[in-house]
């Protein structure tokens, strides 16, 4: 015999030794080796993980749970000190690279010290099960005496063939993935893939403040729960809250925030739980506890789904009967096991679309009821951000579109919450992203920033990330389309545009909610385009069962904050065209000249301004939303200036129509229907004047309430084509050449009848 080594097992709680065996170096015919059990290594090849299995293998212990330490002591006592991070040995190294000295005599030596400390677990086996066609035992552990012998098969184990033992959570992994192919990469040659959008205006400054502030309050053991911080990241669908989490993952990464020296060259994990698109919540989660729900997902993610052809339900269902070895604390550790013994482990873990889980808590029964699932999972993941002793780290970052419901059942003295802002893009990050792509595809020149109706396009998503990928999408699947877009005679704009709003329909699946949501798709239209704020519990539709709150979450709008509990609700332009198209509330004419290639000159404003007239009036008639269908000005023309006794008069909606007149109203008499020259009476019409009239562009009547006399509206368009502003001084003008107009008014009939209206 070589050498020999003094290993002594510990006890993971009392730290007392429980046994003592030897590890035996031979040196025989020039090869040195060990034998354990009934293999044999070479010592060049014998690694610490062949120890540890030996030692699990007869004490029918966790692997998971077992750790090895090189000590060099007479006995145990005050041992809890040489257990430090430093002095672990890492399973994967070899048993060489601890003992080297020792091993070449270099070092002093005393052979009954103890040199090798193990604490481990052991347990019982409680059940069999089968998994593939063969049969294996599952070990469920505790803390317990450690006898070092084989251990003799159990009454209901004798004469039945027996499969490999899992006792650990590395062994369940090799189990369900012992068939499963490694997933190969498929080539993308010849496919042109849109690189990921530059990121703008979302700034992570603030989120690694308070990333920070949890690491540095990690440090105090009195630092109560309350002061540590879960990041959240609310809003509607495609607003970009799960690249937000990347971005807050790459800012930690490239350490942008002060790190404690005793982390120094630490290594970084971004883990993504996508719960609507890749680790879903199913009937196999109804009974497991919140912290294994969360373990099985890790686990999946890190080992499985970049690496083997296997979906997450296969994944679930193989690794039921081995659910013990899937906590998420146990998970944490194993993936650390690949990681330096001293070198610190920073992980981000974001967990997406979480009203998911919020969603699921009906049907949850694994833990307790009264907290719900996603606080129970919160409360699994709190102590691995309040703990800076443990050999990683983790920063929850949680995304969705349920905001609102995250701190429900939260207390005061519980853990806290940050949200981080998610806002749309401005019209400006707009232009600078498209750029970012024309310049890699032959737009160096910029000449595209002239093509207005291309800009349209653009700014037509109304800064939603989501829609603004679906127009990059739609304009570089067309051959060269940045040169292109620089020849005059460019003409598929429409082409985009429609194909744009026939993508957005089937994402966010706006056709089925306004077929069946038809007045509170009404509803939506009049608030967002009248600027009407609204508070989350705000009801709509004829029933008044659907909240806005609802809404946003399954990403029918989007909500602007403008004060406690108020807010906007904001839509892209494409969605506004989407509602309108299947509501068909605006006619036709307007409908055209939302499209790009609409051509727009002050003939086709003053037609515009018509129909927009009947579109909101025709919408507040149908929602049937005033009592009486009586109105004031001041609600009609959100944000007119004029006195209050103006603003405040009331009207009566009734549904409108339009009108071409074929002559200049009133100075030529009473409107002539431009097709059957017919007079036409104003009741329930919008009219268009005759061009050059002086007298406004539109008029219309409208029956004020009490009915003494009837209102006239005439509107006055200016069309410019340049920069040139509308000021006080053109408004007051246009009012006194109405006012002339009357002068010059010849028909005794018309005069007497504008004589009784208020204009």
């Amino acid at each position: 015999m070589e050498t020999s080594f003094n290993c002594s097992v510990l006890s993971n709680e009392t730290l007392k030794s429980l046994n003592e065996f030897s590890v035996n170096i031979f040196k025989k015919d020039n090869e040195i080796f060990t034998d354990l059990g009934n293999n044999r290594y070479d010592i060049e090849k014998f690694k610490v993980d062949h120890l540890k299995d030996y030692i699990c293998k007869v004490t029918n212990s966790d692997k998971h749970a077992t750790r090895l330490w090189k000590v060099n002591v007479v006995d145990e006592v005050g041992i809890k000190e040489k257990l430090k991070d430093e002095n672990e040995m890492k399973p994967r190294l070899l048993f060489s690279d601890y003992f080297q000295d020792e091993l070449s005599g270099e070092a002093e030596f005393t052979v009954t010290n103890i040199h090798i400390i193990s604490t481990t677990s052991t347990g019982k086996r409680l059940s069999t099960f089968y998994l593939s066609n063969k049969k294996f035992a599952v070990t469920k552990y505790r803390f317990c005496l450690i006898s070092f012998f084989r251990v003799k098969a159990g009454p209901f184990q004798q004469g039945v063939p027996q499969g490999p033992v899992v006792g650990s959570l590395e062994e369940a992994l090799s189990v369900i993935l012992q068939n499963i192919p490694v997933k190969i990469e498929t080539s993308s040659e010849g496919i042109e893939i849109l690189e990921e959008m530059p990121l703008k205006e979302r700034d992570t400054k603030e989120a690694l403040t308070v990333f920070e502030n949890n690491v540095t309050k990690s440090f105090n053991r009195f630092a109560s729960k309350s002061s540590f911080n879960f990041l959240v990241c609310g809003g509607a669908a495609g607003i970009g809250k799960t690249r937000w989490g990347r971005e807050f993952f790459n800012s930690v990464e490239r350490q942008h925030w002060n790190l404690p020296l005793s982390w120094s060259k630490p290594k970084y994990l971004y883990l993504l739980l996508d719960f609507v698109n890749g680790v879903r919540l199913g009937s196999l989660d109804k009974d497991l506890e919140a912290s294994t729900i969360l373990g099985l997902r890790v686990a999946f993610d890190y080992f499985v789904r970049r690496k083997r052809e296997m979906s997450f339900e296969a994944f679930k269902i193989l690794a039921k009967p081995l659910i013990n070895f899937f906590g998420i604390e146990l998970v944490f550790s194993h993936i650390h096991q690949g990681i330096e013994p001293n070198q610190k482990f920073i992980i981000v873990l974001h967990i997406d679309e979480f009203q998911e889980i919020f969603a699921f808590e009906d049907h949850w029964e694994g833990g307790l009821a009264s907290k719900g699932l996603f606080k129970e999972m919160l409360c699994a993941l709190g102590p691995l951000m309040i703990d800076c002793g443990t050999r990683y780290y983790v920063q929850t970052f949680l995304s969705g579109t349920a905001s609102q419901y995250v701190t429900n059942n939260f207390k005061a003295t519980e853990y806290s919450f940050e949200f981080v802002k998610c806002p749309l893009l401005s019209n400006k990050s707009i232009i600078e992203i498209f750029n970012y792509y024309a310049e890699k595809r032959g737009g160096k020149e910029k000449l595209w920033m002239y093509n207005t109706k291309f800009i349209q396009l653009l700014y037509d998503t109304g800064g939603l990330p989501r829609a603004l990928e679906t127009v990059l999408d739609e304009c570089f699947k067309r051959d060269r389309f940045v040169p292109k877009l620089n020849d005059k005679n460019f003409t598929l704009f429409d082409d985009i545009f429609h194909a744009v709003i026939n993508v957005l329909t089937n994402k966010y699946k706006l056709d089925k909610f306004i077929r069946n949501h038809r007045k509170a798709s009404c509803q939506l239209l009049h608030h967002c385009i009248g600027a009407i704020p609204v508070q989350l519990n705000t009801k709509l539709g004829s029933e008044q069962t659907v909240t806005v709150e609802d809404l946003e979450r399954d990403g029918f709008l989007i909500l602007k904050s403008i004060g406690p509990n108020n807010y906007l609700i904001e839509m892209p332009f494409y969605f506004i065209y989407i509602y309108n198209m299947w509501l068909n509330m605006a006619s036709a004419t307007i409908h055209k000249m939302f499209q790009p290639e609409s051509k727009m000159a002050w003939d086709t404003w003053e037609k515009f301004v018509a129909n927009y007239e009947i579109f909101r009036n025709n919408l507040l008639f149908e929602l049937e939303q005033h009592k009486e269908g009586i109105v004031s000005l001041k609600e009609f023309y959100r944000g007119a200036i004029g006195k209050a006794s103006v603003l405040n008069i009331r009207v009566r909606l009734e549904k409108l129509e339009l009108c071409e007149a074929k002559n200049q109203f009133p100075k030529t008499g009473f409107p002539r229907n431009c097709d059957n020259n017919k007079v036409m009476d104003l009741d329930g019409l919008v009219i268009i004047n005759d061009r050059s009239a002086p007298f406004g562009d539109v008029v219309l009547l409208r029956k004020k309430i009490p009915e003494d006399r009837n209102l006239l509206i005439a509107h006055q368009q200016k069309w410019y084509t340049t920069s040139r502003t509308l000021t006080i001084d053109d408004a007051v003008e246009e009012c006194k050449k109405n006012q002339n107009a009357y002068k010059d008014v010849k028909d005794d009939n018309l005069r007497e009848f504008l004589k009784g209206l208020i204009s």
